[in-house]
């Protein structure tokens, strides 16, 4: 019986010094697991952080594209406008000058037929005078 009970404390010491190594080999893969998944989650930030650039980057680059797009689209219509503003000026300045010219015959009509007039006045008083 001491024989055993000597066996039972081999294996008991055997049992602990085998469980204080899987222990310690535990914790040892506890910590790796914890620095692994710490590596990954600073990897995965920066993947990330890198992504979000790009999509930045992009999201700027198109803004500017759709910009300058709507720049030239502002500059087409003013130009468009300029163009009908001064078509609409020179037709009212062709009404105006051919109003003018209108008015100006139509005065000179009356100009000359009041002239007519006078001559023939005098023509005739001219004539009676002769009688």
């Amino acid at each position: 019986e001491a024989a055993n009970a000597e066996k039972r404390a081999e294996l008991q010491a055997a049992t602990e010094d085998k469980e204080a190594a899987l222990e310690a080999a535990l914790q040892m893969a506890q910590m790796e697991l914890a620095e692994a998944l710490e590596s990954m989650r600073v990897h995965t930030a920066a993947l990330l952080e890198h992504a979000l650039a790009e999509k930045e980057a992009a999201v700027t680059e198109e803004v500017a594209r759709g910009r300058a797009r709507a720049l030239e689209q502002v500059a087409a219509a003013e130009s468009t406008v300029q163009q009908e503003v001064e078509s609409a000026v020179n037709a009212a300045r062709a009404h105006i000058l051919h109003q003018v010219r209108v008015e100006v015959e139509e005065e000179n009509g009356a100009v000359f037929a009041e002239q007519a007039q006078t001559i023939q006045a005098q023509r005739q008083a001219a004539g009676a005078a002769e009688m």
